[in-house]
């Protein structure tokens, strides 16, 4: 991880409740609660691509690690000592978290049987995401998978947007292919009703009116893609070899937001 990122991580890893890893300006309500829930359910439907033995790499704050361990042995590793301290804190003892380099993996190779990364590779610029990916793709035993949360953008260009790079859908198979991956799958994981909190939030949108402002947005940005700031995708990338397993291809995993989130 560059010095940088490190010391926005520190900093971060102060916050309470998900703004650690989520929307900093949102401390634990409704929209980092709602992310959560749509990360979540989506995590729960590809999980048992992951096989008996995994990894969550840049784990954080283990938001998703518990979920990841659900039936299987999992392993957190970040490059962030804050963050993983108050991962431990969350976790317990009952769950393995390591201190590590993306980039060097300390895991034998193919001693896993998937891994998961959830909104990490934004942060590294392409040689360092290409490393990170070869890396999964080594300790990945034949045929096994690495599960993606990806920020995608739009389009055939990548984007800067407050110091992190939202990948083309082309930019970031480039990089798996280059690291050694195929990918099986690349799959909606629509983020952008989720604005409508914070048009609710500001005043923008009355509150009674939220759930035809998330579907307008939704519906909008799935006929005009390039009108969302970014989609948030599964990507589903395996390691040549092994026998390939169906991967559930629902037509989208969007979810209006539910009204709890806005209490």
């Amino acid at each position: 991880m560059k010095d940088s990122l490190v010391e926005q991580y520190r900093d971060k890893s102060s916050a309470p409740g998900l703004a650690p890893v989520l929307d900093a300006g949102d401390a634990a309500t409704a929209k980092n609660e709602y992310l959560d829930f749509v990360h979540r359910r989506a995590l729960r439907r590809h999980a048992d691509l992951l096989g008996p033995r995994a990894a969550d790499l840049g784990c954080g704050i283990g938001r998703l690690t518990g979920l990841v361990a659900e039936g299987r042995f999992a392993v957190g590793l970040d490059g962030s000592p804050d963050l993983l301290r108050v991962a431990r804190e969350r976790t317990g003892t009952t769950q393995p978290l390591v201190l590590a380099d993306l980039a060097a993996l300390p895991l034998g190779s193919g001693s896993l049987t998937g891994a998961f990364m959830a909104f990490v590779s934004l942060h590294f610029d392409d040689a360092t995401a290409e490393r990170a990916f070869a890396e999964a793709a080594r300790v990945l035993q034949p045929g096994g998978h690495l599960v993606l949360f990806e920020h995608v953008a739009p389009g055939e260009t990548d984007r800067e947007y407050r110091g992190v790079t939202d990948r083309s859908r082309a930019s970031i198979e480039r990089l798996l292919a280059g690291a050694g991956f195929e990918v099986a799958a690349f799959l909606p994981m629509k983020k952008s009703p989720s604005r409508v909190v914070h048009w609710v939030k500001s005043g923008k949108l009355p509150r009674a009116f939220w759930g035809l402002g998330a579907s307008l947005d939704a519906r909008s940005c799935t006929r005009r893609p390039d009108l969302a700031d970014y989609l948030e995708c599964v990507v589903v990338a395996q390691k040549p070899g092994g026998s390939r397993l169906e991967i559930e291809r629902p037509n989208a995993l969007s979810l209006f937001v539910p009204r709890r989130w806005l209490r």
